[in-house]
């Protein structure tokens, strides 16, 4: 029989490179839920990549499009949802799930994310990126996006932790609200 959890969806937020994907899908198999994915769900049914997008329609298309497939996401249970880095920053995203979701910020420093996401070489798959000075964009962002991050019902530090270990440290987190 699978474990009833009081919590019906779990949100991973944060900046790229925090780890939501990955974690997500490490999580979502430790609790035996769905793994569904805001950027993957777009990408799906635009049939092209982010980038793709963003460079294309633009930034306030792909925001439309995060919308929606939100919107799609918030009458599911049990599930584990990534979202996009910048899905908070849209305060109707959040509230669209609320009260059913618990939201876990991953906190990631600026060079952290650099050196997951590739550090300079990131501008080319990560749109928001793609600017002369990678470095100085992310602390703009990450000092911009903070506040809202810390939003979140919790949060769990992932500079220098495994996706084991943040998995872990959410699952932990989890059980104890049971």
């Amino acid at each position: 029989m699978a474990e009833v959890w009081p919590i019906e969806q779990v949100v991973l937020v944060g900046f790229m490179g925090s780890g939501k994907t990955s974690v997500g899908a490490e999580l979502a198999l430790r609790l035996g839920w769905p793994h569904l994915d805001t950027d993957e769900i777009i990408e799906r049914a635009e049939r092209r990549k982010i980038s793709d997008i963003f460079q294309n329609s633009g930034e306030q298309y792909f925001r439309t499009l995060e919308a929606r497939a939100t919107g799609a996401l918030a009458a599911q249970k049990e599930v584990l949802i990534s979202t996009g880095g910048g899905w908070m920053m849209d305060p109707r995203l959040p509230a669209m799930l609320r009260p059913a979701a618990t939201l876990v910020w991953l906190e990631v420093s600026a060079e952290q994310a650099l050196h997951r996401l590739g550090g300079t070489e990131a501008r080319d798959c990560r749109p928001l990126l793609a600017s002369p000075d990678p470095e100085a964009t992310v602390r703009r962002m990450l000092a911009e996006r903070e506040p809202i991050y810390r939003t979140a019902d919790h949060a769990i530090s992932t500079d220098g932790l495994s996706v084991a270990d943040v998995a872990t440290e959410i699952e932990m987190l989890l059980r104890s609200h049971q």
